[in-house]
Order: structure tokens, then sequence, then C-alpha cells
């Protein structure tokens, strides 16, 4: 089977490099097929996805009786009535010229 290698030029960090020939002796390879062999196996590993924490929320908190998630008209009534609660006004504070 006949590969066909390509050269190129990356640049690193001279502390990145010295430990990458080090480590290159150490496995008894050049410099080039420890690259090779470490961008090959980066590229071929599974990207592992970490599973999202979530927070918990206090009992209580969840959604509340009534409320229906499929009736975005009625979600923007309830978020925007006020009433019954300690929200602030809304509207500017000042004088009203109206």
């Amino acid at each position: 089977m006949y590969i066909r290698l390509m050269r190129t030029t990356i640049s690193f960090d001279e502390a990145t490099l010295t430990q990458a020939k080090k480590r290159a002796v150490r496995a008894g390879r050049s410099l080039s097929e420890w690259v090779a062999d470490v961008v090959r196996r980066e590229l071929s590993a599974v990207p592992t996805r970490q599973a999202a924490t979530l927070p918990l929320l206090p009992e209580g908190n969840g959604l509340q009786p009534g409320i229906d998630l499929f009736d975005g008209s009625a979600l923007a009534d309830l978020m925007d009535d006020t009433s019954g609660t300690d929200a602030p006004d809304p509207s500017p504070p000042g004088p009203r010229l109206f």
C-alpha cells in the first residue's frame, strides 16, 4: 500500500517543540512520525460530550397548574399580566404629559 506524504510547516513554541521531541525519542520515532501519529489519533477519536449540568429548582417553582406551554398567546398574556403581583409599574418615572 502506497501512502503519499505531504510536507508542511507547523509552528510550535519552544517548550512544546522540546517536549514533542523528547516524547518522539522515547517512542523511538522521528518527530515527523510522532506528530503524524498524534494528529491521526486525535482525528480518529470519537468526540465525547459532557452531560449538561442543570440547576435543581427548589420545590414549588415548577410549572404552575393551568399553564399550557403550547398556547403561545396565553403564555404572553400571563407574562404581561402584573395584576396581583408586586411587579413594578412598567411606565417610565416622571410626570405624565397626557
